[in-house]
């Protein structure tokens, strides 16, 4: 197989220097996955996912394609748990490594046993450019399912539709996409043409401390129990609004609180979003995903399940008008410029402010394979994901009825003691709210 890139591949894989633009998902086991068995099931799935079984090669005239000619299974990195390590800190690690994209593949899997008696982790990354969070869900659940049974008859995949034919017209023509498509291609020719306009800019491969950008992520995380998860979400039907405008909610007022000198009480959410549904493209691996940004007045004197409601209102707006589209779109409508124009636009965009407070991506109520006595996954943490300097990131997934949170960012940008305090008061704030 041999296919050339997308606008997303080709934003993301060909950065100069190669800025890494992964994300993780992590299972937690009560017991420890049989690593006989985890490898079958790895190398079973190699050829399922074949859009991540690959690697980059050039052709004559340069230019990149992808071709899966020669990958080799997606690799398993066995290591022990220690009081010094734990799976955040792998995660952070795991974020902060460049996938080898000369030789492939673009997925790769580290299991951390913990004590003689006791469970695992399983942390799963992805090169961003070739997945997004559901994709990964997916990965995951068809991975279990061959743990549990390695005969398993896993759910039929489908190949990435051509998401520029699937998006509505009236999207396609909107003014406000065309001004911004036009703007970053002009940026990325100005960049190409005039060199010395970089120099404005950041290194994205400069030392912060002695260390790149990259491996300064920090994490933090937390988890509701099952008792407070189904309540929250009663609540959240109950005065009309979602689950992931609650969390948004919570997170724009423990950041208002860590500002006590805050007057402007505006507040933004940059929420992805995953467009399968929408486009009646289930159970695809790729990149299926759009974002949108809203806006709110995040006054302590608002109640909390107003604010939720109004988030919720703004995001449903977004669907609706089709403004959701907008970011997919303006990646979409870069894949006919040059490589070359492309190789600076990830390493001077990742550097840049971002003109929301969050991005959080919440991949709602998860279904995994049945539970298996000998096997059981206690929780999900993720998407982890922080793709650019300057933003902060939430990964929320639900499994087993129970709610996980998890807080990314760069200790340069965010006092990891102000995190965890941060991470602490957004489960206060839920608490109170759930009364």
């Amino acid at each position: 197989m041999r296919r050339s890139l997308s606008g997303f591949e080709k934003a993301f894989c060909l950065s100069e220097p190669l800025v890494p633009i992964n994300f993780s998902l992590v299972a937690c086991f009560a017991s420890k996955p049989d690593e006989t068995a985890l490898r079958l099931a790895l190398s079973r799935l190699h050829e399922r996912y074949s859009m991540a079984a690959l690697r980059l090669d050039h052709a004559e005239n340069g230019e990149p394609f992808f071709t899966d000619a020669g990958v080799p299974d997606f690799p398993l990195w066995v290591t022990e748990h220690t009081p010094d390590g734990d799976w955040q800190q792998v995660t952070a690690r795991e974020l902060g490594k460049n996938f080898d994209l000369a030789n492939g593949p673009l997925i790769r899997t580290v299991l951390l046993k913990q004590s003689a008696n006791s469970g695992a982790d399983l942390v799963l990354t992805f090169h961003h450019g070739i997945a997004d969070g559901m994709s990964a869900f997916y990965f995951l659940r068809d991975l279990l399912s061959l743990l549990h049974d390695p005969q398993a008859d896993l759910p039929v995949m489908t190949q990435l539709p051509d998401l520029l034919g699937l998006i509505p017209e009236k999207a396609k023509r909107s003014l406000s996409l065309k001004v911004q498509t036009v703007g970053m291609k002009s940026g990325l020719w100005l960049m190409r043409h005039f060199p010395p306009l970089e120099r404005v800019f950041p290194s994205a491969d400069r030392l912060i401390n002695g260390r790149p950008p990259w491996q300064h992520f920090g994490l933090t995380s937390c988890c509701l129990t099952q008792a407070q998860t189904t309540r929250l979400l009663s609540l959240c039907k109950e005065r009309g609004t979602s689950i992931h405008a609650a969390i948004c909610t919570a997170w724009l007022l423990a950041r208002s609180g860590t500002n006590p000198g805050i007057k402007n009480w505006k507040r933004s959410i940059s929420s992805p979003v995953n467009l399968r549904g929408m486009l009646n493209a289930e159970n695809t691996f790729g990149m299926c995903m759009s974002s949108t940004v809203v806006s709110v007045d995040c006054n302590p004197n608002r109640d909390f399940w107003d604010i939720a409601r109004e988030i919720k209102i703004r995001i449903n707006q977004d669907i609706q008008t089709g403004r959701v589209y907008r970011w997919t779109l303006t990646m979409i409508g870069l894949m006919d410029s040059s490589s070359g124009a492309m190789r600076r636009a990830i390493p001077t965009f990742s550097t840049q402010p971002v003109h929301y407070d969050f991005s959080i991506s919440n991949l709602g109520k998860l279904s995994l394979p049945a539970r298996n006595d000998s096997l059981t996954v206690d929780a999900v943490y993720g998407p982890i994901v922080n793709t650019s300097e300057q933003e902060i990131t939430v990964g929320v997934s639900t499994v087993c009825d129970q709610l996980t949170m998890t807080l990314t960012y760069r200790d340069f940008v965010l006092d990891p003691v102000e995190a965890k305090k941060m991470t602490e008061k957004v489960v206060e704030i839920l608490g109170k709210a759930a009364g």
